[in-house]
């Protein structure tokens, strides 16, 4: 059996009513989620995704449908936001998981950090070394930084990292 996106339109419809009980918020929120997957979909570096266009629009549709699904049922703070038009709805396709959900994936981009920051070579570690204190230790001869991108690269916004060698904090 052949699903079309019109059947995981309605099978998202259909769970967004777990979690949205406003109609017309939860149609807003599936009509911007299908624009952003169309406007993906025709991006040419996705072209070894599907020959197809409408497949290609389907994989980014379900995709990105998924993950606000799952942010919306964990994440109350994104919930109200969206319920109560804080959070524009037509932003949600364009949120990453990072933004969506800072508290769940604040460790593991940390984590993320960490390893890049090990496979630093020596004069990388220079270059980056004593611009800022260890809130820790107070040393400030050992510590480097890195900035980790917590958006899409075409929004610019990236969190800083800071990390002590002595202390490893």
């Amino acid at each position: 059996m052949t699903t079309t996106i019109k059947d995981w339109r309605d099978k998202a419809d259909k769970y967004l009513t777990d979690v949205i009980s406003d109609a017309i918020l939860r149609k807003n929120i599936d009509i911007s989620v299908y624009n952003w997957s169309v406007e993906e979909g025709a991006k040419g570096k996705w072209l070894h995704l599907s020959s197809n266009r409408l497949g290609r629009v389907l994989h980014f549709y379900r995709q990105k449908m998924r993950s606000i699904l799952f942010n919306l049922k964990n994440n109350n703070d994104l919930l109200i936001g969206v319920s109560t038009h804080t959070i524009d709805f037509k932003t949600l396709p364009y949120m990453s998981p990072e933004t969506m959900n800072p508290v769940l994936w604040a460790p593991i981009v940390e984590t993320v950090a960490k390893n890049k920051m090990k496979r630093f070579t020596n004069e990388e570690r220079l270059f980056y070394a004593g611009m800022y204190l260890c809130e820790k230790c107070g040393g400030e001869d050992h510590t480097i930084y890195i900035d980790m991108p917590t958006r899409r690269e075409d929004e610019n916004q990236n969190k800083r990292y800071v990390f002590c060698m002595i202390c490893d904090r």
